[in-house]
């Protein structure tokens, strides 16, 4: 038998090497038998093996029973799947270098696994398209269009091909030629495709000083990014002149422009759902903006550098932005004159005399000063185009000077990587003393609680998250700045909603009723070491304002001040002209889920990246004195509170809404607030159980 190994059987499509050993041990004994040939016994272990052998028969490898396989499994926490064949091949990469791998099949997916059986990828049966296969060859791709493809070499090709076949039931494409490489969408030829223009066409026009290590960086949405890493950060590679830009001479046609158009309506809707962005203009006070446009564009700085940003125009401005949403800058449209473009490349400058200029380089630079246009048509002002013949427009640039920004007034910068937002906090606590109204002892409750809880928020950032930010804390641990975004980021957030814009809206309601004290400063406040449910800025009653006259008076005198306004205001008057609480909730329920909607998604994910803080030593030192620092909680009490604070709400709405009378004239704005935060106190209540 052994002098068959390799050997093709006559009137079968098989080679040995296709089978099993207990296949050989099962074609040797009927041989040696003396009562069939070789190609005879072939053929009845063949036929036995499909209609009588198991599944397991074909996992060569035995990987059902190897224990990295059993713990991807439970790990995976769905139902079992079914080993039904396995193999070791040859993975051919995208650099023409061959991998050992491991390739399971399973009545629901392809694995492809490393020698210790690790699962390196998972792909679902259904989202195999077909096979492209070799005649003469080893070599096979397995197409998947959703992703990328596979390109696999194996003795036992047929074999394999046929098992992928039957489980996808897909059809084999025949490769004549043999010439799998230009067939296989390898994982780099996957991204390229959402670039405007092909790998070959950037080459050719790249700038000669940028090497091949410098390119080869992209972002989620294709575009191509001059920039090297260092430190976690981004430092861009210097344009002198407009020979270097990507899309220098080409012209758009019809497959760009509705990828350029795709591309322009996909950074619209990223940029509407950002949290980032409706706080910024809630923030403002610009909530009545409306996003019209907004695409990628290269900014080129003062110093020839390019950069990637974001411009997103709005009925009032223009705007700056990272790949992030961060905001870099606001121009009101009435400040822009006059733009000065290239008739030699698609760069262009949008002047702005009062502050400084902005130098852009855009294959939709047509787009942008349409839109543009369009909006400033809209306000009754309109800008002047000037042509320039200059390869670069470097020299007709205004920058920005330093000093000139630091003292010019009503500036809208806002660098965001130097000069971060402050810790957040109350600017003023209210103290109630003496109500006897029991619901007015509801509203307080409502704002006490939610002074309590900004207070919790602040001292967490303070004494958690700000010491691990490697932009506020350059000895920090996590030396990672992403790593801090992705646990630290949304629940800062929420902690500005709170502290900026809840509270204070909040306080605004019940603020005749209650005691003033401002806060003189944020981190003394935060991370006072006080018990008491509403914390106190300072030790001795401050002067606040009378409700009469506006004069100024102690905390003790208020109390009987605001008793007197109270009995001698007549109930309707003072009713109306003070905000209610259901009003203030309804006004703000877009922006609170807005910012609680990404903490909760990523609820799981948070949790598993703080256990994986806690196995490390230097984490798990600086989480201890963190913990002492604040009283003894831990860092994941401090997690949950943003999940247990959305219920509390639902049981003080519903007090407010039981203490108030039918005919008051709060009454059905209590009603709708309640109705709304019960739907997220639902979402929340299922991350708790």
């Amino acid at each position: 038998m052994g002098d068959n190994k390799g050997k093709k059987y006559q009137n079968t499509g098989y080679n040995a090497n296709d089978l099993t050993p207990e296949q050989r041990l099962m074609i040797m004994k009927k041989v040696m038998s003396g009562t069939m040939s070789n190609e005879e016994a072939y053929a009845i272990v063949l036929n036995e093996s499909k209609t009588n052998q198991g599944p397991k028969a074909e996992d060569r490898l035995n990987v059902s029973e190897h224990r990295a396989w059993k713990q991807y499994q439970k790990k995976r926490r769905q139902a079992k799947e079914q080993v039904l064949f396995s193999d070791t091949i040859h993975k051919v990469n995208q650099h023409g270098k061959r991998q050992t791998r491991v390739l399971v099949l399973t009545d629901k997916a392809m694995y492809n696994l490393s020698e210790s059986m690790q699962v390196k990828r998972r792909i679902d049966l259904k989202d195999i398209d077909r096979i492209i296969s070799e005649r003469k060859g080893t070599g096979f791709v397995v197409r998947i269009p959703k992703e990328y493809d596979y390109w696999f070499e194996s003795k036992r090709r047929p074999s394999i091909v046929n098992h992928i076949t039957r489980l996808c039931k897909v059809e084999v494409e025949v490769e004549e030629d043999g010439n799998l490489d230009q067939r296989v969408q390898t994982k780099q030829k996957k991204r390229s495709k959402s670039n405007l223009f092909s790998r070959s066409s950037f080459l050719s026009s790249r700038p000669s000083f940028l090497s091949r290590r410098s390119i080869s960086r992209k972002n989620s949405f294709g575009s191509i990014l001059y920039t090297a890493s260092w430190m976690g950060r981004s430092r861009s590679s210097s344009v002198t002149s407009g020979s270097g830009s990507i899309f220098h001479g080409s012209k758009m046609n019809e497959t760009d422009d509705e990828k350029l158009k795709e591309r322009q309506s996909e950074w619209k809707a990223r940029i509407v759902k950002s949290y980032k962005w409706t706080m910024y203009l809630a923030q403002h006070s610009y909530e009545g903006e409306v996003l019209g446009f907004a695409d990628l564009i290269t900014k080129i700085n003062s110093r020839g550098r390019k950069q990637t940003r974001v411009v997103a125009i709005t009925n009032k401005a223009m705007y700056n932005l990272t790949d992030k949403i961060e905001i870099q800058r606001r121009i009101k449209l009435e400040k822009i004159t006059r733009v000065t473009r290239s008739i030699v490349n698609n760069e262009f400058i949008v002047h702005v005399p009062s502050e400084y200029d902005y130098w852009f380089d855009s294959p939709a630079r047509q787009q942008i000063l349409d839109a543009l246009k369009a909006e400033q048509k809209a306000l009754g002002v309109d800008f002047q185009v000037a042509n320039s013949p200059l390869k670069s427009l470097k020299g007709l640039v205004q920058h920005k000077n330093s000093m000139d920004q630091k003292n010019s007034k009503g500036s809208a910068v806002i660098d965001t990587k130097i000069n971060l937002p402050a810790l957040p906090g109350l600017k003023e606590i209210l103290t109630f003393v003496g109500l006897k109204d029991k619901r007015d002892k509801v509203r307080a409750e409502f704002v006490t609680t939610e002074q309590s809880y900004c207070r919790s928020l602040s001292q967490f950032l303070a004494c958690f998250a700000h010491p691990l930010d490697v932009e506020r804390n350059r000895n920090s641990i996590m030396q990672n700045r992403n790593k801090w975004i992705d646990i630290f980021d949304n629940f800062e957030n929420i902690v500005r909603f709170h502290c900026d814009f809840f509270c204070p809206d909040l306080q605004k309601c019940v603020k005749h009723l209650a005691i003033v004290d401002p806060v003189e400063d944020t981190r003394t406040w935060a991370t006072s070491s006080s018990t008491k449910a509403t914390p106190r800025a300072t030790p001795r009653a401050t002067p606040i304002s009378s409700p009469r006259n506006g004069s100024p008076v102690s905390s003790q005198k208020a109390l009987m001040t605001i008793s007197e306004e109270k009995a001698g205001l007549d109930t309707k008057e003072s009713t109306a002209k003070i905000p209610s609480i259901g009003h203030t909730v309804m006004k703000r329920m877009n922006l609170l889920k807005t910012v609680y909607e990404p903490y909760l998604s990523n609820w799981t994910k948070l949790q598993e990246a703080i256990a994986t803080l806690k196995k490390k030593g230097k984490y798990i030192k600086f989480l201890n004195n963190a913990q002492m620092q604040v009283g003894g909680m831990d860092i994941n009490s401090y997690l949950i509170m943003p999940i247990q604070r959305v219920p509390r709400y639902v049981l003080l709405m519903n007090e407010l809404v039981k203490r108030t009378d039918e005919s008051h004239p709060h009454y059905n704005s209590l009603q709708k607030a309640r109705v709304s935060i019960q739907k997220i106190a639902k979402v929340c209540d299922s991350y708790i159980k």
